[in-house]
């Protein structure tokens, strides 16, 4: 068990982790649709829930993905059972303004997706790198509604080790950052 500063955080946030080495066991729609669920329930500014997620659900759809992806995310992502790119809307759809807290609420909504993926025994991963341009082609999306935020990789964790080593701050699972380092009370300088 990975070690906090607090005893009464919940472990499912400290025992989530960002595999890159999962088994080829399916993920159902019907689990697939409850981490989807959990994100619905995020927070998001004036309850605008401007998330988009789209996901693979045929294996043409997940080649097309896997193919956008940098040559070092395919390495361990094209084995991954489901695949997802998620969006966010820039602006709101109340009054056409524009969502500064977009990406924001995406994020909460990436998190509520990894915690009930986690919950239910997946790994859900986060990832920066692939061809943005591409993903509006892959998802339908408008790039003039939409931004893209980040592609997820999704599956059951397997046993046995992730594929290249990470960088050495990435390799070390139970190493967080001090709270010190990201929390600072009243009034003081973060420099």
């Amino acid at each position: 068990m990975r070690h906090t500063q607090s005893d009464l955080v919940h472990p499912l946030f400290v025992e989530r982790w960002s595999t890159r080495a999962y088994t080829d066991e399916p993920v159902p729609d019907r689990d697939l649709e409850a981490m989807f669920e959990a994100a619905r329930w995020a927070p998001s500014s004036f309850n605008a829930q401007p998330w988009l997620f789209v996901y693979t659900a045929s294996p043409e759809e997940h080649d097309r993905m896997v193919r956008i992806l940098v040559p070092a995310n395919q390495a361990w992502a094209a084995s991954t059972p489901r695949l997802a790119i998620l969006f966010t809307r820039k602006r709101f759809s109340h009054n056409q303004r524009e969502n500064g807290s977009a990406a924001f609420d995406a994020g909460s909504a990436w998190m509520s997706f990894a915690l009930q993926a986690h919950h239910m025994g997946y790994s859900a991963h986060a990832m920066k790198g692939f061809d943005h341009e591409a993903a509006f082609d892959i998802g339908g999306v408008n790039p003039d509604d939409y931004a893209v935020m980040c592609m997820l990789a999704v599956g059951r964790p397997a046993d046995e080790d992730e594929p290249e080593p990470r960088s050495p701050r990435k390799d070390q699972r139970d190493m967080a950052q001090p709270l010190s380092s990201s929390v600072l009370q009243g009034a003081e300088s973060a420099s």
